[in-house]
């Protein structure tokens, strides 16, 4: 191909692009998200991966749209039927006029009746008004028609909102300093108030990774790379591996011991040991009553 078919061909596919090319924008003017106030999604690509990120706002994005432009269609109707109507009303004043004008015209040299001339003015006052109220009806009807509800103004707050950020877990290393289970319920309460922001299991596992140093990291990155065999599914994947190397499951039963043998030194701060003894009930997963007796026994 030469040089000239080739930006000829170029030319074309760019104006095809720009034909089919089309851009949505919703806005929120009273957003205070630092993200933005608006999204513009110029390619189906683009509406595609909003589809797929958040569906129930897309859905009520379409559905919302639709109830708005049926609502506005039977508006349209109902003014068409309405200017329709004062039409068919002024024709008829027009025809009543019309022949009072000719009893005027026809009426004794004296003059026309006093009758006939009040009742020409008030068919004719009519007449103006209801033309009055047809121009406003037929002006109300174009704006209508001409102005389709834009979705930047009527749906906005359907707008997908990003949630507020929740702090991120402390690293989990070791298991010692920061420890496996309090991290755990860590990282499944941030990927669950913040879904949005990690929608996919691929967002969720790279999220939990970036969470991990040292020796947790090592025992969870080589099923991470792409070349491996075994790779992770799901975040709980992940955790249950991760729980296999950092949760003893004789723990439950060490932390009864250290729960019953517990006890408050003399020159021990309350505050500590309030805090050790309620970890340690936790573990223990012991009934608050029993935990309340045991206290009492403690101090």
């Amino acid at each position: 191909m030469s040089a000239p078919e080739r930006k000829s061909s170029r030319l074309r596919k760019e104006k095809e692009t720009e034909m089919t090319r089309t851009t949505l924008v919703f806005e929120n003017g009273d957003d205070t998200d630092n993200e933005g106030n608006s999204m513009e999604l110029t390619t189906l690509q683009e509406l595609q991966d909003w589809v797929k990120q958040d569906p129930e706002a897309a859905w009520n994005v379409m559905t919302k749209q639709q109830k708005i432009l049926t609502k506005q269609q039977e508006e349209i109707k109902e003014l068409k039927n309405a200017v329709s109507n004062s039409n068919d009303k002024v024709k008829e004043l027009n025809d009543q006029i019309q022949i009072l004008q000719q009893r005027a015209t026809s009426h004794t040299p004296a003059g026309p009746d006093q009758l006939l001339e009040e009742e020409y003015a008030r068919l004719r006052e009519e007449m103006q008004t209801v033309q009055n109220e047809r121009d406003s009806l037929v002006v109300a009807m174009k704006l209508l028609s001409s102005n389709p509800v834009s979705p930047a103004s009527e749906l906005a707050e359907l707008k997908p909102r990003k949630s507020v950020k929740m702090p991120d877990p402390p690293m989990l290393k070791d298991g010692k300093e920061v420890k496996f289970m309090a991290w755990r319920s860590d990282i499944k309460k941030k990927l669950r108030f913040n879904a949005d922001h990690y929608p996919t299991p691929d967002h969720q596992m790279a999220y939990l990774k970036s969470r991990c140093e040292g020796k947790a990291l090592s025992h969870i990155d080589p099923r991470m790379q792409d070349d491996s065999m075994n790779q992770y599914k799901t975040v709980d994947e992940i955790l249950d591996h991760l729980e296999s190397v950092f949760h003893n499951p004789d723990r439950k039963h060490l932390a009864r011991n250290e729960y019953l043998a517990l006890k408050m030194e003399p020159k021990q701060d309350f505050t500590d040991f309030l805090a050790e003894f309620t970890r340690l009930a936790e573990e223990a997963n012991q009934p608050t009553g029993y935990m309340l007796r045991v206290a009492d026994w403690s101090l």
